[in-house]
């Protein structure tokens, strides 16, 4: 209708182009404020697991991100069983230079068997994982603030770069 009444008063451009100027002339949507999810050196850890490759010829890999520093450790694996991401703490432990005080999980089934609502102590741990992490003194923590784990996830994900085992991080105060 507007393209009818614009050439009855002399426009001759064309359907795109009109309606590009009307999307230009739109007013945008203000962008939500991303809230930083802060915390103290050697509070904190989130992780993920991520596939990269399903089927016969599985790959996933582990991401550990501390709170802090956002630095993050990854290991590809060819499963994600308990077992597997015990070793692969174990060795972002090492990586890093010493364990958080808290580690945040997402939905990992190897972590959290159980959702009981939201909060600290509501949620039934994998058993076998809970023997790891209680002589460690950590504590599990099921989270929905995951914006550092999921960026560092998206990073592997898109990027894929050639690893030749794993990175090599000084350690610093994120950890204990």
């Amino acid at each position: 209708m507007l393209l009818r009444e614009l050439r009855e008063r002399g426009y001759t451009g064309g359907y795109t182009m009109l309606k590009a100027l009307v999307a230009s002339l739109k007013p945008k949507e203000a962008a939500v404020p991303i809230v930083r999810f802060e915390t103290e050196p050697g509070e904190q850890m989130q992780v993920d697991w991520a596939v990269i490759r399903r089927g016969s010829n599985r790959l996933s890999v582990f991401v550990a991100t501390l709170g802090w520093s956002r630095a993050s450790y990854v290991e590809f694996v060819t499963d994600e069983r308990v077992e597997t991401l015990i070793e692969a703490h174990e060795n972002a432990f090492l990586a890093f230079g010493g364990a958080p005080h808290e580690v945040l999980y997402d939905n990992m089934r190897t972590v959290v068997l159980e959702r009981h609502g939201d909060g600290r102590g509501r949620h039934r741990f994998h058993p076998g994982f809970l023997d790891f992490a209680r002589p460690l003194a950590l504590r599990l923590s099921k989270t929905d603030l995951n914006e550092v784990i999921d960026r560092a996830v998206a990073q592997v994900e898109n990027h894929r770069p050639p690893f030749d085992g794993a990175p090599q991080i000084e350690a610093g105060p994120d950890v204990h």
